[in-house]
């Protein structure tokens, strides 16, 4: 008689392999053993009656497979990301079948799952704006480090009472010729002209934005803007200085 403990381990092996199709995971899904059904929830090829299923299934852990699985649809995840186990709502707004644009505006009672919200992508401006004023710490670093936060809100963050808000506004990539102004500044302030040069000083646009996000108020741009006259060869016999 086979080990009950070696039947389970392969049944889980069998859900969990990349080549198990719609007929193998049906079947698996009525093994006795929740890891085994867990592996079934998460897998790709899931048959959709299985998910539904799974998707209202008393333990939390199969609804959070279910929750992970990129093959469920955008309405079982809007479902899910109301789902009273907070593991279950974090996979579910993780998963990128779901897009940031259907994502809930009404909040989430834990600071995890928000924190999960403010790092996705296509966030519509009222979410954006609930995240930068969130009472959360963790939520405001992580909203101040998305890259689709408007110049307004990042000035507002970039002024924030905690220091590790203001320092994520620093390493927002929200300079719009994508350069590294933190970087910059400390090649200026050596006099490294070679590493000017490796962050590409020649593409500023000298649009101010990294003033209005520095946490430390430092007028960058006119630095940048010396360093890179400092740069220029001098004008021969006739040429314009400018």
């Amino acid at each position: 008689m086979p080990c009950i403990t070696c039947a389970t381990s392969g049944c889980r092996k069998a859900a969990a392999a990349p080549r198990a199709n719609a007929r193998t995971l049906r079947r698996l899904w009525g093994a006795a053993d929740i890891w085994v059904r867990a592996e079934v929830a998460s897998h790709p090829e899931c048959p959709a009656d299985v998910l539904a299923r799974a998707e209202q299934d008393t333990d939390p852990l199969i609804r959070w497979k279910v929750a992970s699985n990129p093959a469920i649809g955008d309405e079982a995840l809007m479902r899910l990301l109301t789902d009273t186990d907070e593991r279950v709502r974090a996979a579910a707004v993780r998963n990128p079948a779901l897009s940031g644009e259907r994502l809930d505006q009404s909040g989430d009672p834990s600071a995890k799952v928000r924190s999960l919200f403010a790092r996705r992508s296509l966030l519509s401006p009222e979410l954006v704006a609930r995240l930068a004023a969130d009472s959360n710490v963790w939520v405001r670093r992580w909203i101040a480090r998305n890259p689709e936060v408007s110049g307004a809100l990042l000035e507002r963050l970039a002024v924030d009472p905690e220091m590790e808000v203001r320092r994520s506004v620093t390493r927002n990539q929200a300079c719009p010729a994508h350069l590294l102004p933190n970087e910059l500044l400390g090649a200026v302030r050596r006099g490294d002209a070679a590493a000017l040069d490796e962050l590409g000083l020649a593409a500023c646009i000298e649009c101010g934005c990294c003033d209005h996000v520095c946490p430390s108020a430092i007028a960058l741009t006119p630095r940048f803007v010396t360093a890179r006259a400092a740069q220029r060869p001098p004008p021969g016999p006739g040429e314009d200085p400018s």
